[in-house]
């Protein structure tokens, strides 16, 4: 995908989710090894700081620049973590059923599924590969609220490094029921500006519950963060969840 393919560098100046490896470690595993999938695993930091912990990890992710950059931080760490060029629809197809104990699917991945229908056979994938008892834990972003209250930039990022500014076109009528995602990324070194725009399905609370139910998990958990801070519709900013495989 060009959005991230043209950002891939500089990728880890914007977000860096290393820190919710001992979220998910010990919320969701227990601290006891796992089998885990990254779904959309960008530059690796998060699947590599789960390896650190003891895990054993794939991380899958549709841009080559990114693999190969996770690829990279797996081999200077020597980790037990698998790295591969692949579409978060087919993981079924990829991998052998009940393979994994825990998928995860964080940093808006999801809603660049086209609709509710495809975010719905992503799931029932997950739920395929996952052995019983296996837990699924993703994060998106509240898009209920961003949707209700007309939320048409995000809070600026800006380091050292990289100034990246986010903004929505909320038109669903006009972009067939998504929302256009731009953004404005400035190298500081050097000036350059690269900006990206990309079609997003703005996925609700109840469309991801009703899907996770449909799919066949159980034991479904909303959180505002990783974390699991209580969400609030209202006030939350991101929308993370779990489900259990029974």
């Amino acid at each position: 995908m060009k959005f991230y393919d043209s950002i891939a560098q500089y990728y880890d100046f914007i977000f860096d989710p290393e820190d919710s490896a001992e979220c998910i470690d010990g919320l969701y595993l227990k601290s006891v090894p796992a089998k885990i999938l990254d779904i959309g695993c960008a530059t690796g930091s998060l699947a590599c700081g789960l390896a650190a912990l003891g895990h054993c990890v794939t991380g899958i992710d549709l841009d080559g620049k990114m693999i190969s950059i996770a690829a990279r931080k797996r081999d200077e760490k020597r980790l037990n973590a698998e790295f591969m060029s692949a579409n978060m629809l087919d993981i079924a197809r990829l991998f052998e059923k009940n393979k994994f104990g825990a998928a995860v699917c964080v940093g808006n991945t999801i809603v660049h599924l086209d609709d509710a229908e495809r975010i719905r056979e992503f799931f029932v994938s997950v739920y395929e590969i996952l052995r019983p008892g296996g837990v699924f834990i993703a994060q998106i972003l509240n898009y209920d609220r961003i949707l209700s209250k007309k939320i048409e930039k995000l809070a600026l990022i800006e380091n050292d490094i990289i100034k990246f500014e986010r903004y929505y076109d909320l038109d669903v009528e006009k972009h067939g029921g998504r929302i256009i995602f731009k953004t404005r990324l400035t190298v500081k070194k050097n000036g350059a500006v690269i900006e990206n725009e990309a079609p997003l399905y703005p996925a609700k609370k109840l469309e991801i519950f009703e899907a996770l139910g449909s799919a066949g998990f159980v034991e479904a958990g909303f959180y505002s963060d990783i974390d699991k801070t209580p969400f609030s519709v209202e006030t939350s900013g991101p929308l993370a969840f779990s489900a259990i495989k029974p």
